[in-house]
């Protein structure tokens, strides 16, 4: 099953001074590392790829605290929709890699704000802008039911490890322009850039744990890649920015700005997601057997190639759970006829070109017509259908202008 995990997206630095479990004493700590100037930016690259994550993986992972950002990004309603789907699936963590600020030093920690993952998510929903009592309870019910267990303690342990490692390697400190050479004494100017590392090992280790395919990263997190493993190896993900380059390529309409124009919405998303040629699409791409350049390649052709043929063969035994998930893959002959009948016209780009930009190209025609319409009955509201156009044509209204209404 195709999967990514969702860990660029952007959490504000800020400082905060909490009591200890007895009570007595307080602690501070900086939690997140993004500045707040960029923010909005970062938020809306993110999204992006959320937004393309949806028709092209399964099942997409996200912490607690994403949940809060994606619900205040695109709304309570919206976000519960997507977790009604089964799309997304909490991880089941309520540690968060912070920068405690000690007498005279500045050390990487982890913090456990609240008891348990629910209690956690219960708090960050409450601060979400016009969610109600009744949208919380509905999210950690849903939340219960596609929430991803991990070992907190397995996870730090390996993350401290990785980055002590980094940080004693000179010639990376060097090209990475850090001076920390230590998890337990943090240069105050490198504290942004050390969470962020702190956060994408984090992501990383989570990823492996839980045996998620891809996961979403910032431009930083590559750089970082880049310099601490071989380019020559693949990078973390490649599918998601190779179908953003594909949209591109096919002059696709960009799929979140229609959504935050409101030119589509949830649920056509959902409805292109779970159509069969959508789950087909996925189940074809999400195959290791091909790079990525040749994705690229068999996507942007026009037309149906008799290398599709392979592609083919790759989803036939898949293909059965998708038409009756019932039976699965030992579905009756009679099933299995109808199935050779749907792949013998299929290639990738029947979803990409027949489905998916067919439909946003009616929706754009649609919401273009309703602006048109109300634009005219702005200028010409009082004028009644029989009556002379203003324009000066000579043409009754019904006839001219007022043609569309």
């Amino acid at each position: 099953m195709s999967s990514i995990l969702i860990n660029n997206l952007p959490h504000v630095a800020k400082s905060y001074t909490a009591k200890t479990d007895d009570q007595k004493s307080e602690i501070k700590f900086l939690l997140g590392y993004e500045h707040e100037s960029t923010a909005q930016a970062t938020l809306k690259s993110s999204l992006t790829k959320l937004f393309s994550s949806l028709l092209v993986h399964e099942k997409i992972y996200i912490s607690s605290s994403d949940l809060g950002l994606i619900s205040s990004a695109i709304g309570i309603n919206d976000t519960l929709a997507l977790m009604r789907e089964n799309i997304f699936s909490v991880i089941g963590s309520a540690q968060s890699p912070c920068i405690s600020i000690g007498e005279d030093t500045l050390r990487v920690s982890w913090i456990t704000p609240v008891k348990d993952i629910y209690a956690h998510t219960e708090a960050i929903l409450k601060q979400v802008p016009t969610t109600s009592a009744k949208d919380i309870k509905q999210a950690l019910y849903l939340m219960e039911y596609n929430l991803s267990p991990i070992s907190d303690e397995e996870i730090i342990k390996k993350t401290r490890k990785e980055l002590e490692y980094d940080l004693s390697n000179s010639t990376l400190r060097s090209e990475l322009r850090i001076t920390t050479e230590s998890i337990d004494n943090v240069h105050p100017k490198n504290v942004a850039v050390i969470s962020r590392l702190t956060n994408l090992l984090n992501g990383l280790l989570t990823q492996e744990a839980l045996g998620i395919s891809d996961i979403s990263l910032d431009g930083y997190s590559h750089t970082y890649l880049n310099r601490k493993i071989s380019i020559s190896q693949t990078l973390p993900n490649a599918s998601t920015s190779a179908f953003e380059r594909i949209l591109e390529v096919k002059a696709i309409p960009d799929i979140l700005n229609l959504y935050l124009h409101k030119t589509i919405s949830i649920e056509d998303i959902i409805s292109l997601r779970n159509s069969i040629s959508g789950k087909i699409f996925r189940k074809w791409y999400e195959s290791t057997d091909y790079n990525q350049e040749e994705i690229i390649k068999t996507l942007v052709k026009q037309k149906k190639e008799k290398g599709i043929s392979k592609f083919i063969r790759f989803l036939y035994p898949n293909i059965a759970g998708i038409v009756n998930p019932i039976l699965g893959p030992i579905a009756s002959a009679a099933d299995s006829f109808i199935i050779e009948k749907l792949l013998s016209g299929w290639s990738p780009s029947l979803f990409l070109d027949d489905t998916l930009k067919k439909t946003l190209d009616i929706k754009i025609e649609k919401q273009l017509r309703e602006q048109q319409i109300e634009s005219t009955k702005s200028r010409f509201g009082d004028i009644r259908r029989n009556d002379v156009c203003p324009c000066g044509s000579g043409k009754k209204f019904k006839k001219c202008h007022g043609s569309n209404l």
